[in-house]
């Protein structure tokens, strides 16, 4: 959905039904784009609720001219932001513990029904797992999510080059931790 297709709708059939649309459309994309970056379904869940809430608070607000896409994902990204400094913690998908300042507490298992721990991938979600939040923000949107530095700038601010060193350096420390060179 184009920003001018969700001006027009919300002009022409109102604000619920550009609403209904935005969710419709955009609520795979946003549970991943969260998914990525906090591998855990039920917080996932949560923060793609308060991420289409915020969105209907404010949708007589945006009037373009960036994306409805760039701004939904930035206030996704901004929800996620908000409940890792809120709840000071990580939550991990290989361990299925989630560490806070006073301790490790066990969860659920939360693995995907196609995760395989032979392959490689469970030390790679680690490492990723590992990376300062910025760096883990800019790597998993680029990588998982594959958006541009562009579209990164305006959702997390900072500049595209600012944003390239952060990725840069999340790849060498992968590469780094995973003994690829």
């Amino acid at each position: 959905m184009t920003t001018e297709e969700f001006l027009s709708l919300r002009k022409k059939e109102g604000t619920e039904r550009a609403y209904t649309a935005l969710v419709h459309h955009y609520s795979k994309p946003i549970y991943f784009q969260i998914r990525h970056i906090l591998f855990d379904h039920s917080i996932t869940d949560d923060l793609v609720q308060e991420t289409f809430l915020k969105a209907w608070k404010n949708i007589h607000s945006f009037t373009g001219p960036g994306s409805v896409e760039g701004w939904l994902r930035k206030i996704a990204t901004n929800e996620v932001l908000m409940h890792l400094r809120k709840t000071k913690t990580r939550v991990s998908l290989v361990s299925n513990e989630v560490e806070a300042e006073d301790g490790v507490f066990h969860i659920e298992p939360q693995a995907p029904s196609y995760w395989n721990p032979r392959d490689g991938e469970e030390r790679f979600l680690l490492a990723i797992e590992q990376l300062p939040e910025k760096q883990r923000l800019v790597f998993t949107m680029k990588y998982f999510e594959d958006i541009t530095y562009v579209e990164m700038a305006e959702q997390l601010g900072g500049s595209v080059g600012s944003l390239k060193a952060s990725y840069h350096h999340a790849v060498q420390k992968l590469k780094g931790e995973l003994g690829e060179d």
